[in-house]
């Protein structure tokens, strides 16, 4: 019996907001293949928008990681100051460059979870002042602890359920007040220290997205000079600072200043 993998998905990790201002807004998506764009808002106060963008266009940007892996970056700017202090709708739908009659798919196809109970479409919060904020910190993904984001999430969830509204100064018994943004400070992801199951999956990811094979610079040092070579090293998962390259071999005079001597492998360029 073969096991076949279900097809990829059209949006594989999105969309994020990256940057929110009254006159410019930012999405990040990662998607299967070029797409087409259209985006719709809905401010609770004040008129919508539609545009429709091609990679290429102003504010729509593509660049292609894999064979089945494309970074989309939407870039809007308005002439039109968007209001402060209120629910803003949006909806996202995708369609691929290729395929001329293929029919548009929103967020409610690939990522129905994004809207919240009792909203039409998912929206964000654009804050005249910052009153509150939420912060959040290092996680390594195989740590027992809970994920942070998802109790942010729940807070939300929380506020809108209550009837909080963004321009509350003073939020529903119990709950803080609707968070002016969230900051993310420390080191976001672990790249130095990944779990040996979550490395085989991403490995087996790469072959899946058709990554191309990855020259590592310096790597000829320990025999490892491709991500194809690390993957197959039987230091590849659990001794890997082994292959590091080490700064007291190559930059010996400097390192004696910096370091006194002190051998340190090389994480960081």
């Amino acid at each position: 019996m073969t096991f076949q993998s279900p097809p990829l998905p059209l949006v594989l990790a999105g969309p994020l907001l990256r940057r929110c201002t009254p006159t410019r807004l930012v999405w990040w998506l990662a998607v299967r293949e070029p797409v087409r764009v259209r985006l719709q808002l809905v401010p609770e106060a004040g008129p919508g928008l539609e545009r429709e963008l091609v990679p290429g266009d102003p504010g729509c940007r593509l660049l292609s990681a894999g064979r089945h892996l494309h970074y989309l970056l939407i870039d809007v700017r308005l002439d039109d100051p968007l209001p402060q202090d209120c629910w803003i709708g949006y909806s996202l739908a995708l369609r691929p460059v290729g395929a001329v009659d293929a029919a548009w798919q929103d967020w409610t196809h690939w990522a129905p979870d994004l809207c919240y109970a009792g909203r039409a479409s998912p929206g964000f919060v654009l804050p005249s002042r910052v009153r509150s904020l939420l912060h959040g910190s290092c996680r390594k993904p195989h740590h027992p602890g809970a994920d942070g984001l998802v109790e942010a999430d729940r807070l939300l969830q929380s506020l809108l359920a209550q009837g909080a509204r963004p321009a509350d100064v003073v939020a529903p018994d119990g709950l803080p007040e609707w968070p002016s943004m969230l900051v993310m400070t420390g080191d976001q992801v672990y790249a130095d220290d990944v779990a040996g199951p979550m490395l085989h999956a991403i490995h087996h990811l790469v072959a899946r997205l058709g990554l191309p094979d990855e020259p590592l610079d310096g790597g000829d040092l320990s025999g490892v000079d491709s991500a194809q070579a690390l993957y197959r090293h039987p230091a590849g998962f659990y001794r890997r600072e082994t292959l590091l390259p080490s700064q007291a071999r190559r930059h010996r005079d400097l390192v004696e200043v910096l370091f006194g001597g002190v051998e340190k492998p090389v994480f960081t360029t």
